[in-house]
């Protein structure tokens, strides 16, 4: 599905001039704003908060997370975990999760 003027906070309402690929997986929507670039909401079960993850790819990916109120004020930022350097987050089962991310040839041994 192809959206013109997506439920996002105000932050990104710069988007709402491009036409964003809408997508769900789960509990997930996912706003594709680039081949390298998107945004997923999930909506906590409570109704009353979404957390908000902005994902950057290039070649490796790299996440920010902040979770707002219903009406988009910013409730809080969640900090990326200290150990990881590039850390991208998803969510599963309800759960926000981080992984790390390395080329093919830097991977841990």
């Amino acid at each position: 599905m192809i959206v013109r003027s997506p439920l996002l906070p105000e932050e990104y309402l710069y988007l709402a001039g491009h036409d964003l690929q809408m997508s769900s997986y789960g509990q997930v929507t996912r706003f594709t704003l680039a081949e390298e670039s998107y945004i997923d909401l999930y909506y906590y079960p409570t109704g009353d908060s979404v957390l908000l993850i902005r994902t950057q790819c290039a070649p490796l990916c790299s996440s920010f997370v902040r979770v707002y109120d219903t009406s988009w004020k910013l409730i809080r930022n969640i900090p990326t975990p200290a150990n990881m350097v590039l850390p991208e987050a998803y969510v599963q089962d309800g759960k926000l999760l981080w992984r790390e991310n390395f080329l093919e040839d830097e991977s841990p041994k």
